[in-house]
C-alpha cells in the first residue's frame, strides 16, 4: 500500500514539474517572439556603442587626414595654404604623439611637404577636394569645437555606427536571431572596423552604398535623390549608381520619367562637380600618382600611364587578392547568393518572383559587378572601397539560407529558428 501511495505521489510531482518546465518554455517562448525586435535592436545598440569605444581608441593615422582637414579649414577660414599649412602641422603636433607625427612626416616626400606651402597646396587639392561631404561634415564639427584630427575620423566611426544598424534592418521582413547575433562578426570580418578608424569619407561612402538597398528594398523614392547626391560623397560611386538606376529603368521601380532625371542629375553632379567645384584629375593622374610615383608638387607634375603599365598594375593588383582571404570568403557568398536567387528561374521560369526576390538577386550581382568594375578602373584590393558589398552579401545570403532552412527542413514558420529532433 504504502509503495503504491509513493508512486501516485511521484507521478503527480513529475506531472507538475512537466507541466510547470513545459509552461515556463512557453512563456519564454512568447516573451521572445513578441519582444524579438526590442532585442534585436537592444544587442546591436550594445555591440554599436562597444565598437564605437573601441575603434575610437585605436584610430588608423594617415597623412590623407591633414589633406582633410586643411580643406576643412579652408572652407571656415578662407585663408591662404601658406598659413593654413602652419595650422594644420600645428594642431597635428598638438593631437598625436611625437612617434605618430614623425611617423606622418617621415617619408622623403612628406618630408619635403612638411616644409613647402606650395607643395602641401598641391597635394591636399590634388584629389582630396572633391570630397566635399566629407569636407563639409569636418569642417562643421571644427566650427562645433572639436578637435580637427579626432573629428575625421569621429565622422568614419559614427557612419559605421549607423551602417551597423540598416544592415541589420536591411531587409523589411523579420530577422532571424541567428543574424542578428552574426552582425558582430561581419563588421569586424568585413572590414567595417577598419573603416570605422580611416580619417576619409570612406566610412561614409560605405554607408551612403548600404543606404542605397536599404532605400531600395522599401521602394522609397528618396532614392532617386541620393543616387545624384553620393557623388559629392565619393566620385568613383558613380559606378553603383550606374548599375542603380539600369535596374530601376527596367523593373519600372519608380516612373520611368523619374529615373531617367535622375540619371541625367547624376551625370550633372559628376560633371559640375570636376569642372566646376574643383578641378577634376584625370584618372591617368590617380593611377600614376597612387601605383607610380608620389611628386611633391601633382599640379605641375605629368602622368604617363602606357598600356604597358596599366596592364602590369592591372597583374599586380590580382596577385595581391592572393593575401586577401576576405575576397575568396565574398566570392563564396557570391556563388552561394547567386544559386539560391536565380534556381527559380532555371527551374520554373513560368513563376513570377516577388519584388524583394529581384532586389536581393540584383544586391549580389550588382556588388560583384561593382567589385569588378572599380578593380578593373583602380586595380587594388583596398578594403575601404569594397567593406561595404562584402557585408551586404554575407548579411542577404546569412538571412537567405537561415529562412531556407526554417521553410524547408524543419517548420513552415519562416520565423522558426530551433531545429526540430
Amino acid at each position: 500500500m504504502a509503495s503504491v501511495w509513493a508512486f501516485l505521489v511521484g507521478s503527480s510531482i513529475r506531472e507538475v514539474t512537466e507541466q510547470s518546465g513545459h509552461s515556463m518554455r512557453d512563456q519564454l517562448s512568447i516573451f521572445v517572439a513578441k519582444h524579438r525586435r526590442l532585442m534585436q535592436r537592444a544587442f546591436i545598440a550594445c555591440f554599436s556603442l562597444v565598437f564605437g569605444m573601441l575603434s575610437l581608441s585605436v584610430p588608423i593615422l594617415e597623412w590623407d587626414m591633414l589633406a582633410y582637414v586643411a580643406n576643412a579649414t579652408k572652407y571656415l577660414t578662407q585663408l591662404p595654404f601658406s598659413d593654413i599649412h602652419e595650422i594644420v602641422y600645428a594642431q597635428l603636433a598638438e593631437s598625436v604623439s611625437a612617434e605618430d607625427y614623425s611617423f606622418l612626416v617621415a617619408s622623403e616626400s612628406r618630408t619635403i611637404i612638411a616644409a613647402d606651402h606650395e607643395a602641401f597646396r598641391q597635394t591636399s587639392q590634388f584629389f582630396y577636394d572633391a570630397r566635399i561631404v566629407y569636407i563639409g561634415l569636418l569642417s562643421g564639427l571644427m566650427h562645433l569645437g572639436m578637435d580637427p584630427f579626432f573629428a575625421s575620423y569621429f565622422i568614419s566611426t559614427i557612419c559605421m555606427i549607423v551602417c551597423i544598424f540598416l544592415l541589420a534592418n536591411l531587409l523589411p521582413v523579420t530577422l532571424p536571431y541567428g543574424v542578428c547575433f552574426s552582425i558582430p562578426f561581419i563588421a569586424f570580418a568585413f572590414g567595417l572596423f577598419e573603416l570605422a578608424r580611416f580619417s576619409s569619407p570612406d566610412a561614409l561612402a560605405a554607408l551612403v552604398t548600404v543606404f542605397m538597398y536599404w532605400l531600395l528594398f522599401r521602394g522609397n523614392w528618396f532614392l532617386l535623390i541620393l543616387l545624384p547626391a553620393s557623388i559629392f560623397v565619393r566620385t568613383d560611386l558613380i559606378i553603383i549608381a550606374v548599375f542603380f538606376l539600369g535596374y530601376l529603368y527596367m523593373t519600372a521601380r519608380f516612373s520611368r520619367k523619374w529615373v531617367l532625371l535622375s540619371s541625367f542629375a547624376t551625370i550633372g553632379a559628376y560633371l559640375v562637380l570636376n569642372n566646376y567645384i574643383v578641378d577634376g584629375d584625370p584618372w591617368s593622374s590617380l593611377i600614376g600618382y597612387n601605383f607610380g610615383t608620389k611628386p611633391t608638387h601633382p599640379e605641375t607634375y605629368s602622368f604617363v600611364v602606357t598600356l604597358e603599365n596599366y596592364l602590369s598594375y592591372l597583374w599586380q593588383g590580382i596577385r595581391s587578392f592572393s593575401y586577401e582571404p576576405r575576397f575568396f570568403v565574398f566570392g563564396a557568398l557570391v556563388v552561394i547568393g547567386i544559386f539560391m536567387f536565380s534556381a527559380r528561374f532555371v527551374y520554373h521560369p513560368e513563376q513570377r518572383v516577388s519584388v524583394l526576390h529581384q532586389n536581393l538577386l540584383f544586391l549580389i550581382v550588382s556588388s560583384v559587378l561593382y567589385v569588378g568594375a572599380h578593380f578593373l578602373l583602380f586595380p587594388v584590393n583596398w578594403i575601404r572601397f569594397y567593406a561595404a558589398q562584402y557585408a551586404l552579401v554575407a548579411v542577404v545570403v546569412f538571412w537567405a539560407a537561415l529562412m531556407l532552412l526554417a521553410q524547408q527542413n524543419y517548420s513552415t514558420d519562416a520565423d522558426a529558428e530551433i531545429i526540430k529532433p
